[in-house]
């Protein structure tokens, strides 16, 4: 099997096993983690930044679904960077967007279906990256150190 191959095939059964590939309307309130302080304001549907020539990614990033109390858990898993962890993620191009709340600040957040996730609020930009494997059903690709067997 090809490496496209082996992707799509990981694209599609991450999908498969994740619960938050079902549709529900992710603007229902607001949810404030138990610890950690991260109070979630909205959480967007998925939006599919790549080529049309990847079908199976485009249809796996359109049923992707967090829900406020998943972001909260994606970030109290993940880990924060000096600067964009790429080395380690998959780069996907599918990211589930939103607003936060954390230690009474407003960020603009995206969670890259890879694992990588940047908090922007004015020109203060954090960086993150999960690849605890609490956070595989949490995201399309999680982190394997590039080993999808």
């Amino acid at each position: 099997m090809s490496n496209h191959g082996v992707v799509l095939l990981v694209i599609a059964c991450a999908c498969a096993g994740i619960a938050t590939c079902a549709s529900a309307d992710q603007r229902v309130g607001t949810a404030t983690a138990a610890t950690g302080g991260i109070e979630v304001l909205s959480v967007d549907a998925a939006r599919y930044t790549g080529t049309s020539d990847d079908p199976a990614l485009e249809r796996a990033c359109h049923e992707w679904r967090l829900t406020p109390t998943q972001v909260m858990r994606f970030f109290r898993l993940a880990t924060e960077h000096d600067d964009a962890p790429y080395s380690g993620f998959y780069q996907v191009s599918c990211a589930v967007s939103g607003e936060l709340r954390a230690a009474q600040h407003d960020w603009s957040f995206s969670i890259g279906g890879g694992g990588t996730a940047v908090w922007r609020s004015g020109k203060e930009i954090r960086h993150w990256g999960c690849s605890a494997a609490e956070c595989a059903p949490l995201v399309l690709m999680p982190a394997d150190g590039f080993d999808p067997e």
